[in-house]
């Protein structure tokens, strides 16, 4: 992940359906009780996609 971030690009990260249905669970927590105002859109946005990876498998997350 570093090296992409240090670069500046997109790549791409495989992870099991358990730690991807955490990450939801996590992210949801804070859309709901921490985050506020413009960054609670975007997690919630981010959530609503990774929910839909997790109900479909495809992981191109464009598409919405």
């Amino acid at each position: 992940m570093k090296h992409f971030l240090d670069r500046g690009e997109i790549g791409t990260l495989k992870i099991k359906p358990y730690y991807l249905s955490q990450l939801i669970g996590d992210l949801s927590y804070s859309v709901n009780n921490r985050a506020k105002g413009r960054i609670q859109n975007e997690l919630n946005e981010l959530c609503e996609r990774l929910e839909y990876i997790e109900a479909t498998g495809d992981g191109e997350l464009d598409l919405l």
